[in-house]
């Protein structure tokens, strides 16, 4: 059931993250189509079929709606274009305000002694013309509140498309384009991925899961702050420490970690324990690699702290001597 206090773009991007399909134009108008078309075949055929296999897959897509014009632009890229147009529509009518607004004042300023006059048609005509303009005036109001409304919406499709529906956080995409950018600089960067989370999750239910990775992402963006916290994807997060030295990046994941693992949680339907919540993490300096260089070398390291028995954080200063330096 769609949650009506959410605008219908954020609904439309959490159908897509559900079934893992790719922000396309063409599978953002399936999903509104599904969601708000009031098309009852349609979207029967929709439910039968998540019924079946639990999530949409870009063939099903489509198959069901194959009218649905395919682009190799994803919705990031369009909405730009969109909002520019919306802003021109609003100079636009807001010129037209402003002449019509100007019009009738000159109207009044001009009929004054004319609505004075003995003539009735004259005062009659007259009055029916200020009317009339005052009524253009707020139509043109009304639409400048539905234009920029559209680019409320708009904006946060925009915002949408870069947060993961779960946690709130970047996500993969838009991580990957703030480490990209870092990279080109002296940052540090930690992987972090959730201990034991997919056993959790068989145990207690996604429902659980999905708190546990929002617990974290709120405890990672606390501790770590004002650095980027990014979901990574599945159970793992990304960390990017600008102008951070390796030590100092080393400390604020392992005060995060100390801080997880604190907590006492327990399930809300049994008030069972939940047992302690821990994470694994590697943390490396950019040292003038690529991105791709500076994962795969978090990732090793993140790997090494689970080989060694997980709830730790490794980084380069303690396996390869490095000075501390970025």
């Amino acid at each position: 059931m769609n949650d009506e206090t959410e605008a219908p773009g954020m609904q439309v991007l959490r159908f897509l993250d559900e079934h893992d399909l790719e922000h396309t134009p063409t599978h953002y108008t399936f999903a509104h189509r599904h969601l708000f078309g009031n098309e009852a075949d349609f979207s029967s055929k929709v439910h039968d079929l998540i019924d079946r296999r639990t999530r949409i897959s870009a063939d099903d897509v489509e198959r069901l709606n194959p009218e649905a014009a395919s682009s190799e632009f994803p919705l990031g890229q369009l909405v730009p274009k969109l909002d520019q147009v919306t802003l021109r529509l609003l100079d636009i009518i807001r010129g037209t305000l402003d002449a019509t607004s100007m019009l009738n004042r000159n109207l009044v300023q001009a009929s004054a002694s004319l609505l004075d006059a003995a003539d009735l048609n004259t005062r009659a005509i007259v009055a029916a013309m200020i009317l009339q303009t005052a009524e253009a005036e707020k139509k043109l109001e009304e639409t400048i509140r539905q234009a920029q409304a559209l680019r409320d919406e708009l904006s946060f499709v925009a915002r949408g498309e870069s947060r993961d529906p779960v946690t709130g956080l970047y996500n993969r995409a838009a991580t990957e384009r703030n480490l990209a950018a870092a990279a080109e600089g002296s940052c540090c960067t930690a992987l972090v991925n959730i201990d034991h989370f997919r056993q959790l999750n068989d145990v207690h239910g996604s429902g659980v899961g999905d708190r546990v990775l929002k617990l974290l992402a709120t405890t990672l963006e606390d501790c770590c702050a004002p650095h980027l916290v990014g979901r990574w994807g599945g159970e793992e997060f990304l960390i990017i420490l600008e102008s951070a030295a390796i030590g100092s990046a080393a400390a604020l994941v392992e005060k995060a970690r100390a801080t997880l693992t604190a907590k006492r949680l327990r399930v809300r339907d049994s008030d069972q324990p939940l047992g302690t919540i821990s994470f694994s993490a590697g943390v490396v300096a950019s040292r003038g690699r690529s991105p791709a260089e500076i994962i795969e070398a978090a990732e090793a390291l993140l790997q090494r702290a689970k080989r060694n028995g997980r709830n730790q954080v490794l980084s380069e200063t303690n396996l390869v001597g490095l000075d501390g330096a970025p």
